[in-house]
């Protein structure tokens, strides 16, 4: 499917759009809904998506790229330190957004 909307995106733009809005469009989407759930204090839904897309460029890694050059792999042991450094990034963004909230709330700083 990426290689058809990748060779037809050009042509036919909603081709291209359809592709991304059911594949990485629908999962920011879903991953911003779900942070918001679980979250302290308000965050805003623009803020959680760019944080979202970053967290998941950051497990892709280069992958994407080596795909499309026909170079090896990176192996699954490497994938594995990707997902676990990007959801250590995510989560350290969250809790200071939680923080900053925190100290500018005064219900919810304890002043």
């Amino acid at each position: 499917m990426q290689r058809i909307a990748t060779a037809e995106g050009i042509r036919n733009p909603e081709v291209a759009e359809t592709y991304f809005a059911c594949g990485h469009d629908a999962d920011y989407g879903q991953l911003a809904s779900d942070l918001k759930r679980v979250a302290i204090g308000p965050h805003e839904e623009s803020q959680l998506r760019r944080l979202v897309v970053v967290f998941f460029a950051m497990i892709q890694g280069d992958s994407t790229e080596r795909l499309v050059v026909g170079v090896k792999p990176v192996p699954g042991g490497e994938v594995e330190i990707y997902i676990f450094l990007a959801v250590d990034w995510l989560l350290g963004k969250l809790g200071a957004i939680e923080l900053e909230v925190r100290s500018s709330d005064p219900r919810l700083s304890g002043r």
